[in-house]
């Protein structure tokens, strides 16, 4: 019988695999909706509001957030906070935004 356990821990995701995993944007995408995107969502606001307070349809944020939290969970871990907090940092790094 193998034995298996419910509660393994997750192992920590560094800042450098989150970075490398970082979705590239559409070639019409402006960078500050991945601002607003992670802002609004640290917010408590849902996508379709974030998506009229940046100005872009809702369905193509919805997709960009999938596109996040894809590349999030696909041989990283889960989107966690740390996750969100990286690509925030980074999104706002890209728009040229203080943080």
């Amino acid at each position: 019988m193998t034995d298996f356990t419910f509660c393994n821990p997750i192992a920590e995701v560094t800042e450098a695999q989150l970075l490398a995993v970082y979705p590239p944007a559409p070639a019409d995408w402006p960078a500050s909706a991945d601002v607003a995107l992670w802002e609004g969502l640290f917010r408590g606001l849902r996508i379709d509001a974030i998506a009229d307070q940046a100005g872009v349809p809702f369905e193509a944020m919805k997709e960009r957030f999938l596109c996040f939290k894809h590349a999030a969970t696909s041989g990283v871990g889960p989107l966690s906070l740390k996750a969100q907090t990286v690509f925030l940092n980074e999104a706002r790094r890209r728009a040229g935004v203080a943080g």
